[in-house]
């Protein structure tokens, strides 16, 4: 039991909820249940449509900590549930993470697919895919 000796803690039963009673703290362990499956329900609400939709909707990139707001999570399940999902929507192709690490849906924003050539003296040139003209790459974005 948590490391306490048996002398300084009991456990008993009071009106049919289960009590850790401690001379340090007294914890109610059906409240705990009750808010962890409240949070497993707000998770489970949590998913790919509904992320896309509120990138869709805002217009412009935003961050993690303001999707977090919006759904009201704190911070630890913004880590479990937003962080996962936004991963593999990166890997997918679907969302951009910016330098300011504001995530925006690829497709609303200004980019350009393509290949890039590099040249020995530090600059390059981005290649599209799709037909255009080349774009030139000075060293420090290289």
């Amino acid at each position: 039991m948590s490391g306490l000796a048996e002398s300084e803690s009991e456990l008993f039963e009071n009106r049919g909820k289960l009590l850790f009673r401690s001379t340090r703290f007294t914890r109610r362990l059906s409240g705990y249940n009750s808010a962890k499956t409240k949070r497993e329900s707000i998770d489970l609400q949590i998913n790919r449509q509904t992320i896309l939709k509120l990138l869709r909707d805002s217009g412009h990139p935003i961050t993690r900590r303001e999707l977090s707001e919006t759904l009201g999570l704190d911070h630890a399940g913004s880590d479990r549930v937003i962080k996962p999902i936004l991963l593999e929507l990166i890997a997918e192709g679907q969302v951009v993470r910016n330098r300011r690490a504001a995530y925006g849906l690829a497709q609303n924003m200004d980019l350009v697919r393509g290949r890039i050539s590099a040249h020995a003296d530090g600059f390059g040139f981005v290649i599209p895919d799709a037909d255009g003209d080349d774009l030139f790459l000075p060293p420090r974005q290289m």
